[in-house]
């Protein structure tokens, strides 16, 4: 839960758009976690096996 919040901390979210090549797979997870559908989150997880 901490990275999600943190995610959601005021200026985080930028960085983590700048840093987003390093690791995209993360990112799209965060997002998906934050609001997604349970079947976007099995599609973000079954796209980084």
């Amino acid at each position: 839960m901490g990275a999600i919040a943190d995610a959601e901390a005021p200026g985080c979210a930028d960085k983590r758009r700048k840093s987003g090549r390093d690791r995209p797979a993360m990112t799209d997870a965060i997002l998906v976690l934050n609001g997604g559908s349970s079947s976007l989150k099995f599609a973000v997880f079954q796209q980084r096996d």
